[in-house]
């Protein structure tokens, strides 16, 4: 799609000459896209007639700085009757639209701005390197190959695609990054049980385990939650559970999703219940705890409604508590493993909740710090 950007004033201009031009053009532009394009670029858009009224409004006061500009935000921002999803992979908790709208909204619609889009963001809004396993990665303008760096990178990749001149985002980059991470690292040594020290051929790569470690086990867990029917082991010996009324109530209600997903609870008489099977990412000393995390979560909730909202949000949970700690013992050759194991990830640059796994400093950067001979 090759990009005709025009400035401020020529856009008002456009507007004032024929709005249901600029909105059918615009609408157009968006329908030229694939399917997958638009789900990885744009995360919701106001119908044609609200595009309209909000165009109408704005040329009618032309006093304003930002008359008639068409503008998109990242989904991370609050647009009244809309919801604000904020890239998270579980939906169910986000599909509310909201009744107040965000401060930068507000602003923007005083100063006579258009809201034309909300774009769609990383995943959780924070990756660096613009990925999002849920929705697609927003595709770089320099090729496939590349993805749009930033949290925000849709929102860059809207603007100097020009389909609207204005954009705000949290975290807007468009220096595009590999898809994938280059292969060929050398463990060099652990640091402190937290890190690994890795010898590249563009640097030197400091792994943070923990980090690291969340993010292979959110990827292979939620893998598994996918499958319609998930491996699942049988307990030597069945662990029963009692529950308060309540919480028995609860889970009760949740029995059917559970069991789906690789475990076998059954109920055991009056708030009684056994566990006979646990998936296979599940250790069964972990059963207990994560059946009674997951029965506080649920009455947390009131309830879960869709299947895929109790799979993801129990695997963000165990990505954080199961993983690796300082107090565990981990080789050289796991840690090794546990780097092929990264790269080898959707996502391997953050860990599911934002934080990075690993930290580069190029060869060229150690240059410009020592100094070159």
């Amino acid at each position: 799609m090759s990009a005709i950007r025009l400035n401020f004033e020529q856009w008002r201009t456009l507007v004032q000459k024929s709005p249901d031009r600029v909105v059918n053009q615009f609408l157009a532009r968006l329908q030229m896209l694939s399917k997958d394009e638009r789900q990885a670029w744009f995360a919701a858009t106001p119908p044609k007639h609200q595009l309209l009224e909000s165009l109408n409004i704005a040329a009618s006061d032309e006093t304003l700085p930002l008359a008639c500009v068409p503008y998109v935000l990242q989904d991370m921002f609050d647009v009244k009757g809309m919801p604000t999803r904020c890239g998270a992979p579980f939906s169910t908790p986000f599909e509310a639209p909201l009744e107040d709208s965000s401060l930068l909204y507000q602003k923007l619609n005083t100063l006579g701005a258009c809201f034309f889009s909300k774009t769609q963001p990383a995943e959780f809004g924070v990756n660096s390197q613009g990925r999002n396993p849920t929705d697609g990665d927003c595709n770089h303008h320099a090729g496939e190959q590349y993805a749009c760096g930033g949290g925000a990178g849709a929102v860059a990749r809207t603007v100097s695609s020009g389909l609207v001149p204005l954009g705000f985002g949290l975290d807007t980059a468009t220096t595009p990054a590999p898809k994938k991470a280059a292969p060929g690292w050398r463990l060099i040594t652990l640091l402190k049980k937290r890190y690994a020290l890795f010898d590249t051929s563009r640097g030197l790569v400091m792994l943070h385990l923990r980090h690291a470690d969340q993010r292979v086990r959110f990827e292979r867990i939620s893998k598994e939650f996918k499958d319609e029917t998930p491996p699942s082991q049988r307990l030597l010996i069945p662990h029963p559970l009692e529950f308060e009324p309540l919480a028995s109530e609860a889970l009760k209600s949740q029995l059917k999703q559970l069991n789906a997903q690789g475990f076998q609870v059954e109920e055991f008489g009056r708030n009684f219940y056994r566990i006979e099977a646990v998936p296979t990412w599940l250790s069964p000393e972990q059963a207990e705890s994560f059946i009674r995390d997951l029965v506080d979560l649920i009455r947390q909730r009131g309830g879960m409604r869709k299947q895929t909202a109790l799979g993801w949000e129990a695997v963000a949970r165990l990505a954080v508590e199961g993983s690796y700690r300082r107090s565990d013992s981990l080789t050289e050759p796991a840690v090794e493993q546990l780097a092929k194991d990264l790269l080898a990830c959707n996502t391997p640059h953050t860990s599911p909740f934002g934080k990075p796994t690993f930290s580069e400093v190029s060869w060229g950067e150690w240059e410009r710090r020592f100094g070159s001979d």
